[in-house]
């Protein structure tokens, strides 16, 4: 944290001292204070800090422990993107509908909804009705995969 928000040398500088994140005076100026709040704010060693707000300070209201998925997906270039009312970022809403996030990306950049077309279409298989996320669970092709293979005429 330190390194970050006050040494000009520091890779991740710009980032963060350059932009005028700092670290609270309690934690800066008093490591045990520090230490405290992160046994008492569920510190493992697998976990990394992670500010709330990814623009405000290092401070006990704006900080917690995350994994780095959940620390990269915390980023103020995270796309965030609304579907059937709920409200994920990129990355989250391409694992949870077995899209590839370059899929997801590259339909934006096309100005294009992100869950149209492939999303609904659904493929019988064997008598069976299936969505492209199905068969993709089912088989472990991916998303893109099976979209492409439907989009030449054939799935298998």
């Amino acid at each position: 944290m330190k390194a970050r928000c006050y040494n000009p040398n520091s890779k991740s500088y710009k980032w963060y001292g350059g932009k005028g994140i700092i670290v609270c005076e309690e934690w800066l100026n008093d490591k045990t204070k520090f230490h405290e709040w992160a046994i008492n704010n569920g510190y493992e060693d697998s976990l990394t800090i992670d500010r709330k707000d990814s623009n405000g300070n290092y401070e006990p209201n704006n900080c917690r422990w995350a994994t780095y998925e959940e620390q990269a997906n915390n980023r103020t270039n995270s796309v965030l993107l609304e579907y059937n009312g709920e409200i994920k970022n990129a990355w989250d809403w391409s694992k949870e509908l077995g899209i590839g996030n370059q899929t997801l990306k590259n339909r934006l950049k096309k100005g294009k909804d992100i869950l149209d077309d492939y999303c609904h279409i659904k493929i019988e298989i064997n008598g069976k009705i299936k969505t492209i996320k199905e068969l993709s669970e089912e088989s472990g092709l991916t998303y893109d995969t099976i979209r492409e293979r439907y989009s030449n005429g054939g799935i298998f």
